[in-house]
């Protein structure tokens, strides 16, 4: 008789609690935000965030979140942010730290959950999820993951461009985008939404 579990067979990871770890593990993350100034334009996002040059603009606010993953973000909203009308544009850049989840069964369900939870919180502002960038010297798994969440994306959600291939560079790690990718992004990203 064939069973319909979705358990991994012994001895292979099991994509899904590993995601479930990680979201436990990233918990600090969550609990360590506090109050945003929450600007006219909101960039929130995961560490790569730290990697965009630092601009002057009394609008704008960047809030980066070393090792968090969409799951976090949902909690990092829901839990520590005020409803608000004050913002117009919200860019959520999360999603590298779920290169290893199950997208279908995982990932696209956080996903959807963080959006509806910034409608809430921002509901006057415009949502953006840009297209995940990454390397292509990730795991085959890790790309198609990657893949299968930026079609999710760029069909359902109001989103930004990625990066062409060739702009695109990460450091040794294949995550964290060198200083160059980060200022290319942020342009990309302001030209886009006339910030």
């Amino acid at each position: 008789m064939q069973s319909n579990s979705t358990e991994a067979p012994p001895g292979t990871p099991n994509k899904n609690k590993q995601c479930a770890a990680q979201e436990e593990m990233n918990t600090t993350a969550t609990k360590a935000t506090g109050p945003w100034r929450q600007e006219k334009y909101l960039i929130i996002g995961d560490s790569n965030i730290s990697r965009l040059p630092e601009i002057t603009h009394k609008d704008l606010q960047m809030e980066s979140y070393p090792g968090a993953n969409i799951y976090n973000a949902k909690q990092m909203l829901s839990r520590k942010t005020k409803t608000t009308d004050t913002v117009n544009k919200v860019i959520l850049s999360f999603g590298i730290n779920n290169k290893d989840c199950q997208p279908k069964e995982t990932t696209i369900k956080q996903l959807q959950a963080l959006v509806r939870t910034a409608k809430a919180t921002f509901p006057l502002a415009e949502i953006y999820i840009p297209v995940i960038n990454y390397s292509t010297n990730l795991t085959q798994q890790q790309r198609d993951n990657l893949t299968v969440v930026n079609n999710h994306i760029k069909k359902n959600l109001q989103h930004l461009p990625a990066l062409r291939e060739e702009d695109f560079h990460t450091t040794a790690d294949n995550i964290h985008w060198t200083t160059d990718t980060g200022r290319k992004i942020l342009t990309s990203w302001m030209t886009a939404l006339n910030f």
